[in-house]
């Protein structure tokens, strides 16, 4: 029988024993929540921490696999630095070589008695013996080569300058050797020229002119080849690259017309009567015209001056 069947009401101890057991079971239920919430966040931060973990553990590989990466790229990089020098080195001893043996071979060309044969016979009893000496040996001419395809490469020559001194050599050897076969040409009514020699030199007649260009220039600007040979060309360009004054002033543009001595023509083509003095100027402009060629006078029309006119102004003069 409970309170409520048995009065309807309960006793204040039966209500607070009530009141009691409801504020346990809260708090019991307050502490299950909070325990609830206190693990339910203790997984979360086990799983943050783990993905954490995971996180470094993936940037740590990643940082790993860049380095090593990296590393094999510095290796490569190195490795074709290093053959890419050596590649180099190699280019320049060779081509230091050639050009030795070049210069040799241009200094024993001027001290041998060699002399090509058209320069005591001519171009073209030159040609002539050659074709001869290939019909009597009764070989087949030679192929033509054949071109490549693609943009042609130019052989470069075997004598390429690069310091002073070479510079110098290469000069004196032209000289030299213009100077001996320019002798023995003379002896059997013949010219050489530049050509020839830059021919038995093994390098182009345009390389030549540069090369003597090159050399007049330091020339005249008072340069030591002695003391300075080992200068590198291309480092001293206001030496040897720069045109000289003398070189500037050729280039110069012709000076303006006078207008002293330019006379106009109306349009008619018809000849203007002039009077003694002008006739003297046009006179004296026509001289000074075949005098100096370079300098040329601006018109609109020409001029034709008869034989009494000039006779008149030479009268006058």
């Amino acid at each position: 029988v409970t309170a409520s069947e048995a009065g309807g009401k309960l006793s204040k101890k039966q209500a607070a024993e009530v009141s009691r057991a409801h504020k346990l079971a809260k708090d019991a239920e307050k502490a299950l929540e909070a325990e609830r919430r206190q693990t339910m966040k203790r997984e979360q931060r086990r799983i943050s921490m783990e993905r954490k973990e995971q996180r470094a553990r993936e940037r740590e590989t990643i940082a790993v696999r860049k380095a090593a990466e990296r590393a094999s790229r510095e290796a490569t990089r190195e490795d074709r630095r290093r053959k890419k020098l050596e590649l180099r080195v190699e280019r320049e001893k060779f081509a230091q070589e050639q050009k030795n043996a070049a210069l040799k071979r241009a200094a024993e060309l001027v001290a041998s008695n060699r002399v090509p044969i058209e320069i005591t016979r001519g171009a073209a009893a030159a040609k002539a013996a050659a074709s001869a000496a290939v019909a009597a040996a009764g070989m087949p001419p030679p192929p033509l080569p054949v071109e490549p395809e693609g943009p042609r490469k130019k052989s470069r020559s075997s004598i390429v300058v690069s310091t002073a001194y070479d510079l110098h050599q290469i000069v004196t050897h032209a000289k030299n050797l213009w100077t001996k076969y320019n002798a023995i040409a003379k002896e059997h009514n013949q010219k050489v020229n530049w050509i020839t020699v830059a021919r038995e030199l093994g390098i182009h007649v345009k390389v030549r002119e540069k090369y003597a260009r090159m050399h007049s220039r330091a020339e005249q600007r008072g340069f030591d080849w002695e003391r300075s040979g080992h200068f590198k060309i291309k480092d001293y360009p206001h030496i040897f690259l720069e045109p000289t004054a003398a070189e500037q002033k050729a280039k110069m543009p012709p000076p303006p017309p006078d207008p002293n001595t330019t006379v106009l023509i109306d349009q008619t083509h018809k000849e203007v009567d002039v009077s003694d003095e002008v006739a003297a100027h046009a006179a004296a402009a026509a001289a000074a015209a075949v005098v100096d060629a370079s300098v040329k006078v601006d018109v609109d029309t020409v001029v034709t001056a008869t034989e009494e006119h000039v006779a008149a102004a030479a009268a006058a003069a």
